[in-house]
């Protein structure tokens, strides 16, 4: 799981599925996954999208940036386990950090996952 991935990862936040009430700052959240065929010639591939959200409530941008990279770099470079197919690559497509309200940051990543059924 992702959690288990990040969670003992120094510079991770914690992850969770769904935004905890009263959880300490940061924490990400797997915000949503889809999945689609994707053109091979012929081998059975799937791409599938994955939104994390990451928040913040550090008065400056620093801990946001840093939570955010950590997760890049590590889902960037681990074979993920995927029930049924064999992980291929991961690729960050995009980050985008504002601001909630007047404390709280918010981080949107983005990430296509490529695999093959097993």
């Amino acid at each position: 799981t992702l959690e288990t991935l990040l969670g003992g990862s120094v510079g991770a936040p914690r992850v969770f599925d769904a935004v905890p009430e009263n959880q300490d700052f940061p924490f990400a959240v797997l915000a949503s996954i889809s999945e689609a065929p994707h053109d091979t010639f012929g081998a059975t591939v799937k791409r599938m999208k994955a939104m994390v959200l990451v928040f913040s409530r550090y008065l400056g941008s620093k801990e946001i940036a840093q939570a955010m990279n950590r997760i890049a770099v590590l889902l960037d470079g681990t074979a993920l386990t995927i029930t049924g197919y064999t992980h291929i690559r991961t690729v960050h497509t995009r980050s985008l950090a504002t601001r909630d309200d007047t404390v709280t940051r918010r981080g949107e990543m983005d990430f296509d996952i490529f695999a093959k059924q097993a």
